[in-house]
């Protein structure tokens, strides 16, 4: 925020000017969602810095970050902070692994645009608490907000005709094989409040 204030005599005039950078690098914005910068965890997009804000006070949890995807907002440039009309959470927020959290997330992102305007990332941290087979249910109604889904496993084995680059779904076990969510990182596109555009989706080792 950059205020100016202009005084002639005994009058005055104040003017307040919100800059926001954009990450957008040429010709493509690398982005690393558990980049670690001098020792913090968080968010690297491009040429921005993003620090993990559940590192204070913590517990760990989800991390999110959403940003302008294009330059159609305020700022007139791509990869830009988001302005959240609510002022509940902001750009970059968090929250806890459980059950009630996981429901404020739910409320929250299907409240951002659904015209493929913004991007959201998101990040389960190292530190951050495994995610019960009991949660996965619900979590996963939470990112469809997002057009996102959690897989409860993998089934990449070779023989599976049916898994393919473009028919992902048949690629994934059933819910009850699973007791424990590792460690996932998604960044997606909302487009619409039930379907989205899947950017980018790792499944890190286990914890």
């Amino acid at each position: 925020m950059v205020e100016l204030t202009v005084r002639v005599g005994p009058r005055s005039a104040t003017a307040k000017l919100t800059v926001s950078p954009s990450c957008a690098t040429d010709p493509l914005t690398p982005v690393n969602t558990i980049a670690v910068v001098n020792g913090v965890e968080g968010m690297t997009v491009g040429t921005c810095f993003f620090e993990d804000p559940s590192l204070d006070p913590g517990p760990r949890g989800f991390h999110f970050l959403v940003l302008y995807r294009n330059t159609n907002n305020s700022y007139g440039v791509p990869l830009t902070a988001y302005i959240d009309p609510t002022k509940t959470y902001g750009y970059n927020f968090w929250f806890s692994v459980d059950s009630a959290n996981i429901g404020y997330m739910q409320t929250y992102l299907s409240t951002l645009p659904t015209d493929g305007t913004v991007l959201v990332f998101m990040a389960l941290p190292a530190g951050a608490p495994t995610v019960p087979s009991s949660l996965i249910g619900q979590l996963n109604s939470a990112l469809a907000k997002i057009g996102g889904v959690v897989p409860p496993t993998y089934l990449m084995q070779s023989g599976n005709s049916a898994c393919w680059g473009s028919n992902i779904p048949s690629c994934w076990g059933s819910p009850t094989s699973m007791t424990l969510l590792t460690r996932h990182t998604i960044s997606l596109s909302r487009t619409h409040p039930n379907h989205g555009m899947i950017k980018d989706m790792t499944q890190g080792p286990s914890r």
